[in-house]
């Protein structure tokens, strides 16, 4: 009874690490201070000069460096599954709640501004002006985000997939699945036209975009 307990009310720890000077000079790194979750962040992503993190239900803002374990938490009626930002406001998929967007204009006090409904969004990425958002009924769609805090859907009609991940760069998206990669450029009216796609087994776990080179789980 204790054991079951001890399972309902634990947290999980964890370890807010960041390079110090000090140790950035001996190559090394400094534990500078711990916090307390409810559960792993899924996702972390700075935006605007804060460290943004995924917990449970809300966000988890660290704006203060000086101070690394004093967090500012944002609530959401949903599980944030993942988050991208435009400057300092953050786009979150949070499932049953839909497109959440969030201000960071003042990091001590970020709100959570409006909402799209999507009762099953995903994952979601910024390409230029164009949010693209995966939802496991509509697949994969566009908003266009020229003014980042009201997210507009644009006329595309959207891609049947159902994404793994949701990358972007310089200019190109590119939609995992579990079968392979396509890749994407932005067309015209919040399109996304196919430029080259590739067979190949991907997991689940994250996949990464970086100098026009993927790499999958």
């Amino acid at each position: 009874e204790q054991m079951m307990t001890f399972k309902r009310c634990a947290f999980l720890l964890t370890l807010s690490i960041l390079l110090a000077p000090q140790a950035a000079r001996s190559g090394g790194f400094e534990l500078l201070s711990r916090s307390l979750f409810q559960g792993t962040p899924r996702e972390a992503l700075f935006a605007g000069g804060n460290i943004v993190l995924t917990s449970g239900g809300a966000l988890a803002v660290l704006s203060d460096s000086s101070d690394p374990g004093k967090f500012t938490f944002v609530p959401l009626d949903g599980q944030p599954y993942d988050i991208e930002a435009k400057g300092s406001i953050v786009y979150t998929a949070a499932w049953e709640m839909g497109l959440v967007t969030v201000d960071l204009a003042d990091p001590a006090k970020p709100v959570a501004r409006n909402s799209f409904p999507m009762p099953r969004i995903t994952h979601l990425c910024a390409c230029g002006d164009l949010l693209v958002v995966a939802d496991i009924g509509k697949g994969v769609v566009t908003f266009d985000i020229s003014d980042p805090l009201n997210p507009v859907p644009t006329p595309f009609e959207g891609i049947k997939a159902r994404p793994v991940s949701l990358l972007s760069c310089g200019g190109k998206v590119v939609i995992v699945e579990s079968g392979g990669a396509a890749v994407y450029s932005a067309g015209n009216g919040g399109a996304l036209v196919l430029r080259s796609s590739i067979e190949a087994q991907a997991g689940k776990g994250k996949s990464f975009l970086h100098r026009d080179i993927l790499y999958l789980p």
